[in-house]
């Protein structure tokens, strides 16, 4: 088993959003902002290649998304989504899978691309999408506040070519390749827990979106249900540590993995590293 980083492009969030009811003072120590009190985040997403699947975990902000939303999201960087999968020697052909931890359009965006008609198709031909169940529904009610985080146009058209599969409980996909449901950060969230080649990595997504995020408090104001989230950050804190599980962050500009440790003061990081470190 292969485990590959997959940038695209990066974006910036409010340190408020990103942090919630923690005080500039403190999160400032932690996490980098502009005069602006912005937070530059990655959107690192994860193809992990096994000898007969090659799996694609998110998507980012893909192309579909109007110009009139994205200005306010200060997009930047220069990695893109097929230039990160070219980088490693793939193709969208190639993909066989396409998990979605979740609907939110920085990490589903680009599943679709537009046909020279303008009609939304699969960006990834031959691939299986995977989203749970509980979180497609969840995508697809009314919800005021997520409606901005579930573009209609990115959403509905996926279940309109015959590749969307539905995850119901906890389970693993393929072996060595696990899937839990959380639903602090948004309903039916998956956290994939992968068995690498040195050890085992908790892909984290936005349950711990950055290193700054490791302390249970430290919540994003996009989780809908920060009690919940606060109880699964815990559990699965004491496992990673208990353990000494990688853990790789989706959003962290800086660190796009890292051991974690258990002191006097709470969880922290123990040892940062790159996503190659664990193949």
């Amino acid at each position: 088993m292969k485990i590959y980083s997959i940038e695209t492009q990066c974006f910036m969030i409010d340190g408020g959003a990103m942090f919630g009811v923690v005080p500039k003072a403190i999160w400032k120590k932690r996490y980098p902002c502009d005069g602006n009190n912005l937070c530059n985040n990655a959107i690192r997403n994860l193809l992990v290649v096994t000898d007969d699947r090659r799996i694609l975990i998110d998507t980012g902000i893909g192309t579909r998304m109007p110009e009139s939303f994205l200005k306010y999201q200060y997009i930047n960087g220069d990695d893109t989504l097929l230039g990160s999968l070219k980088k490693h020697g793939y193709s969208p052909e190639d993909i066989t899978d396409l998990i979605f931890t979740h609907l939110h359009w920085d990490h589903s965006g680009g599943a679709l691309i537009d046909d020279k008609n303008g009609n939304p198709k699969p960006q990834f031909p031959n691939a299986k999408m995977w989203v749970s169940r509980q979180q497609w529904e969840w995508a697809n009610s009314s919800n005021l506040r997520e409606e901005a985080a579930y573009p209609e146009h990115l959403i509905k058209p996926l279940n309109t070519f015959g590749k969307l599969n539905f995850i119901d409980e906890d389970t693993e996909l393929y072996p060595g390749i696990e899937l839990r449901l959380h639903n602090g950060h948004t309903k039916g969230l998956l956290i994939p827990v992968i068995k690498a080649n040195k050890t085992t990595v908790v892909y984290a997504g936005d349950l711990i979106p950055s290193t700054a995020n490791i302390p249970p408090i430290y919540l994003s104001a996009y989780d809908i249900y920060p009690m919940d989230a606060i109880d699964e950050k815990v559990k699965i804190l004491k496992e990673i540590t208990e353990n000494n599980y990688v853990v790789i962050f989706q959003h962290d500009i800086n660190v796009e993995a890292a051991t974690i440790e258990e002191t006097l003061k709470g969880y922290k990081v123990k040892e940062t590293l790159k996503i190659e470190d664990v193949n």
